[in-house]
């Protein structure tokens, strides 16, 4: 019995971590500007020129999705694409879990309330005893990126995961290679700089 309470607070902790560094980690950067920040020491204002030069590829004009990129960062200067695609691996894996486990209150922070409420509900709709399990995100991909004329920025994200499926109890869980497509939203005139998904598709 004190083995599985260590094991349940041990969990707890764990994901106790995970949702406060999600908090922030969608897009988010933390170098020396943050700690000058923390510190309350001055920053130094670099010339526009240093500022151009210093634009990661990424957001090049004529990269994929650059201008979309581009107009993200005007609004953001700390959005980072792979700290971006980062959080949204570990978000996907922390959502299909309490999907799996029929709890969704400790992933709410990442959902819109559309979301939220078709996870619900199929949960509630839920009678075949299904279970499933994120073992390993092959890939993570962007595939389209949007910012709209109202300052909706959304970015769309292809996984790839390797999941073990029990349609039953009586059943043997199964792996299998399953392909989702999740997209993530914000809005870019609001100081709140958390990226909430807001549709999922197979």
């Amino acid at each position: 019995m004190e083995s599985g309470i260590i094991d349940i607070l041990i969990f707890a902790a764990i994901a106790g971590t995970l949702v406060w560094r999600l908090r922030g980690v969608l897009g988010r950067r933390y170098d020396q500007d943050d700690k000058d920040k923390a510190s309350g020491e001055s920053m130094p204002v670099k010339p526009a020129a240093e500022l151009v030069d210093a634009t990661p590829p990424e957001f090049a004009e004529e990269s994929p999705h650059g201008a979309a990129f581009h107009h993200i960062r005007q609004h953001d200067p700390d959005f980072e694409q792979q700290t971006f695609l980062d959080g949204a691996r570990q978000a996907f894996g922390m959502i299909v879990s309490a999907f799996a486990e029929g709890d969704m209150s400790n992933v709410r922070f990442l959902l819109s309330e559309s979301v939220m409420q078709a996870f619900t509900q199929a949960i509630d709709a839920r009678k075949d005893g299904t279970k499933r399990e994120v073992l390993e995100i092959i890939s993570a991909d962007i595939t389209d990126v949007d910012v709209n004329d109202s300052g909706q920025a959304t970015i769309t994200v292809s996984y790839t995961s390797q999941q073990s499926i029990q349609t039953s109890e009586d059943d043997q869980p199964q792996e299998r290679r399953v392909n989702d497509e999740w997209t993530f939203a914000r809005d870019l005139r609001s100081d709140d700089p958390a990226w909430l998904l807001v549709k999922t598709s197979a």
